[in-house]
């Protein structure tokens, strides 16, 4: 379940402690590899004024990307204290008319595209980079590497189906002790080079600017990496609340890391002919081994937050019908945030390894990272000032102030990412584009579906009425009757009256509505209306983070003004069957794409945890 917290509530320290390793692990691993990309693969050359002026850019992009934007602003915009894009998405949708509304939900259905195709650079950028420390310790194992990372990220898939409920605890600890290493390690070399602290002075970017012209505007698109895991902020806000958040992030994650990218920098101005390894390069002798170890705990309790996020973002999916409802299983008997979907963990396994052992090293993976989440940063902005605009009615002076520096910040960090589609983001390009094509064509494939169920099916009040229905023999038992559209009979209603020439004593016809808040309150989950001669038509009203159980079906239904008369009703459903027919050539190969994805998607009575005994599953063929 999630947790809440009010901003008038104190906020304990366990909870704090908590978010550490879920919240912040993706932009807390972000020190592994920054500086050295920025000074070897970026090809920055070590000179005072680049250094001087790189890590300015990294202290005011984290202060206004993730200090101002995130943490004074954009955490404030929650729906019904859920975050992330889709929740953005979803509440200003549901204060939207005509095309906004369309528009907003669509703005957040591309977000959650590029958030998928960040999800698999993340876990191998991370873990790499880590690994990669080995090559100061054995040299020898340099090419292999990639193959150690790809050990480490079977391990990590593999265990994905037991949850985090067991280890979880432990996640909130090791991050901790992680931000007070990168904070120690930091002030070591701070203490040694205190003229690196002038880097806070924003005149430094500027003159960084100045001497590298082109070029080092283009390096924006290495420095954004010190704030990606930002919309990890925002989506988690359901789970920890914004105070605890907040207070993580300002007394422990920002100084850690920038105290951690200044000890950097001191460390690269002491050595400047041999920069090396410029984070494992903070320690020596004993210590090495140990930084390594607990950077590896570190990237692997980042990835395992981002594989979690995305079991979720495909559930939020699915709810929202822009992607096929998958068997989901939860891990945690307390924590229902806590599931598992085998068939997404295996395809991001997959996609993972691959891009680990195609790039094999945290430079090569850089030219691919950040552009995805380049693009979920500007949608967020704009999806936070139609909040803003047509939620909190703020006036225009206002909105054009916030856009003009969130617009502006995001827009240039953009401009200097898309130079990566050169070098490797355009797999990543084609990942994301490739998501989106999925989700909008099941999108278009559902919405075909529903308008053919309603041309070929009566009204639910005319069949009520109607003389067969009124004569028909009726069974002493009661029926539920799964249906998309609650004003007409469902195909399964139809097909086995038709057939058997019977109708039950009480007949449900249940619609399943989701909604644009991310739980309904128990009271609103249930709506009965009875039609006459035996029929209900009912409605079960849930948020996209909630799943429908047809043991929780039955409860509610029982605790209603119409309870059924039989201890144990069943279930009807239709499966749909789908043939090409009716398209035309154009929408030939989206027809058969959703054909293929329907004919793929598991049962509505398996993600209901139906019992086989109960349950009537009756097959509809349709044409598109």
């Amino acid at each position: 379940m999630s947790l809440n917290v009010s901003q008038r509530e104190p906020i304990g320290f366990s909870l704090v402690i908590a978010a550490l390793g879920v919240v912040f692990g993706d932009i807390g691993t972000s020190p592994i590899y920054t500086m050295n990309i920025l000074f070897g693969g970026a090809g920055l050359s070590v000179e005072v004024v680049n250094v001087l002026g790189v890590l300015s850019l990294i202290f005011w992009s984290l202060v206004l990307v993730v200090g101002v934007k995130y943490m004074l602003f954009v955490l404030s915009a929650d729906n019904d204290g859920d975050g992330g894009v889709i929740a953005l998405a979803t509440l200003l949708r549901r204060r939207s008319h005509g095309r906004a509304r369309s528009l907003a939900l669509l703005l957040g259905v591309v977000a959650s595209a590029m958030l998928i195709g960040d999800g698999l650079l993340t876990p191998a950028i991370s873990v790499l980079s880590a690994v990669q420390g080995l090559e100061l310790v054995a040299p020898e194992l340099t090419d292999l590497v990639p193959e150690l990372t790809v050990l480490v990220l079977i391990v990590l898939f593999a265990i994905q189906h037991r949850g985090t409920a067991r280890v979880g605890t432990l996640f909130g600890p090791v991050m901790l002790a992680w931000f007070l290493v990168l904070g120690g390690t930091g002030i070591v070399w701070i203490l040694k080079v205190p003229g690196v602290l002038a880097a806070l002075d924003p005149r430094y970017a500027v003159w960084f600017f100045q001497d590298n012209g082109w070029i080092g505007f283009l390096t924006l698109g290495t420095v954004f990496l010190v704030v990606t895991g930002s919309e990890a902020l925002y989506a988690d806000l359901g789970h920890f609340g914004r105070r605890p958040i907040q207070m993580s992030w300002l007394f422990l994650v920002w100084p850690a890391l920038m105290l951690n990218y200044l000890g950097q920098g001191a460390l690269l101005l002491s050595a400047p002919e041999h920069p090396g390894n410029s984070f494992f390069g903070l320690v020596s002798g004993p210590w090495l081994i140990g930084l390594i170890g607990i950077a590896t705990l570190a990237t692997v309790i980042a990835s395992q937050a981002i594989i979690s996020g995305l079991f979720s973002l495909f559930r939020q999916l699915g709810e929202l019908d822009y992607y096929p409802q998958l068997r989901v299983s939860h891990t945690s008997a307390s924590q229902a945030g806590q599931i598992y979907i085998g068939s997404i963990n295996w395809l991001l396994m997959a996609g993972t390894l691959l891009l680990v052992l195609g790039f094999r090293s945290a430079d090569g993976l850089a030219n691919a990272y950040g552009l995805a989440i380049g693009g979920v940063t500007l949608i967020t902005s704009v999806l936070f000032l139609g909040v803003q605009r047509k939620i909190k009615r703020r006036g225009w002076l206002a909105i054009l102030s916030l856009g003009v520096v969130f617009l502006g910040v995001d827009l240039a960090f953009l401009v200097a990412l898309s130079t990566k589609l050169f070098s490797g983001a355009q797999i990543i390009v084609v990942i994301s584009g490739g998501m989106l094509l999925i989700m909008l064509t099941w999108r278009w494939g559902q919405d075909r579906l529903r308008s053919g169920q309603q041309r070929t099916a009566p009204l639910l009040t005319d069949f009520v009425a109607s003389e067969e229905a009124q004569s028909a023999a009726r069974s002493p038992a009661s029926a539920i009757f799964l249906t998309r559209t609650a004003r007409h009979v469902p195909q399964s209603l139809l097909h086995n009256f038709r057939h058997n020439q019977m109708l039950h004593r009480e007949t449900y016809v249940l619609k399943v509505e989701i909604e644009d808040a991310p739980r309904v309150k128990l009271e609103d989950k249930l709506t009965v209306e009875r039609l006459g001669s035996g029929f209900f038509a009912a409605v079960l009203h849930l948020g996209y983070m909630e799943r429908p159980r047809f043991e929780t079906i039955l409860d509610l239904l029982s605790q209603s003004a119409y309870p059924p008369s039989t201890e144990h009703p069943s279930l009807f459903l239709s499966r749909a069957r789908v043939g090409i027919a009716k398209v035309g050539a154009a929408s030939r190969w989206r027809a058969r794409l959703y054909a293929f994805m329907q004919r793929n998607t598991p049962s509505p009575a398996f993600l209901l945890g139906a019992p086989p005994e109960r349950l009537i599953e009756i097959g509809v063929h349709y044409e598109l």
